[in-house]
C-alpha cells in the first residue's frame, strides 16, 4: 500500500509563510499523537485536507501527516510550537472532524479551550430494538433536521446524529442541556415543549453566566 508521509511546518521565508518538508532534527524533542480515521470518512478527510492541516501547522505550530498505511493523521510537536497544549487541542480538532463535524465547526475548539466533543448513543437512553430504532432518530432529528437545528441554535452547540450515535460539540453546561432534552425527546416528550422548556433553562444559564 502507498504510504503518503510528510511532515509539514511553518517556515518563513522573504516575509512570506511558506510549508515545506522538514529534515530529521535529532537534538529537538518531539511528541507525537495519532488520530484513526474510519475507512468511510477517508473521502471526506482528503476533499477536506488544506481545512484541516492549514489550522494545526499555521495555529498550533506542529507538523502533520496523513499516512495511509495506519489510516490516520499524525502530528507531532517542533522547535516552533509554543504551547504545551497545543497538540492535544489539535488531537481534539481532528478528532471531532473525524466524527463528523464540518472543519469550520471544529476549527471552534482551537479557539475556545472550554470547547469539547462528547459521545453517546440511544441506547444509552433506552434500549431500543429495529424500527423504534428509527424512529427515535427522527424524533431527535426532525422534519429535514429542524428539531436538531432547533437544539444547536437554543444551546449555542453543534451536533451530529450518525446512526445510533449522537455527538455534540459545545460548553460542559450546553452538552448537558443537549443530552437532557435528547433523553427526553427518546422517551417520548413531545418536541415543542422539550424545545420550549430548553430555552427557558438555557435563558437562566446565560443570565447566571
Amino acid at each position: 500500500m502507498l504510504l503518503c508521509f510528510f511532515f509539514l511546518h511553518k517556515c518563513k521565508n522573504n516575509g512570506t509563510e511558506n510549508f515545506m518538508a522538514e529534515k530529521e532534527e535529532k537534538d529537538i524533542s518531539h511528541e507525537m499523537r495519532s488520530v484513526r480515521v474510519p475507512s468511510r470518512k477517508m473521502k471526506m478527510i482528503k476533499e477536506e485536507w488544506m481545512k484541516i492541516y492549514t489550522p494545526v501547522v499555521v495555529q498550533c505550530n506542529l507538523q502533520i501527516r496523513m499516512n495511509l498505511a495506519t489510516q490516520s493523521i499524525d502530528i507531532r510537536t517542533c522547535k516552533e510550537t509554543l504551547s504545551p497544549v497545543a497538540i492535544q487541542r489539535a488531537e481534539e480538532f481532528i478528532s471531532a472532524v473525524t466524527l463528523g463535524f464540518s472543519p469550520e465547526d471544529a476549527l471552534s475548539i482551537l479557539r475556545d479551550d472550554t470547547l469539547y466533543v462528547n459521545c453517546f448513543s440511544i441506547e444509552d437512553v433506552r434500549i431500543l430494538r429495529h424500527h423504534h430504532i428509527g424512529r427515535a432518530i427522527g424524533r431527535v432529528a426532525g422534519t429535514k433536521g429542524k428539531i436538531k437545528n432547533n437544539l444547536e441554535l437554543i444551546t449555542q452547540t453543534r451536533i451530529v446524529i450518525e446512526d445510533k450515535n449522537i455527538r455534540v460539540l459545545g460548553t460542559a453546561e450546553s452538552i448537558a442541556l443537549v443530552r437532557t432534552a435528547v433523553s427526553k425527546l427518546i422517551m417520548g416528550s413531545q418536541p415543542a415543549k422539550v424545545c420550549a422548556d430548553l430555552r427557558m433553562i438555557s435563558k437562566k444559564v446565560q443570565e447566571r453566566l
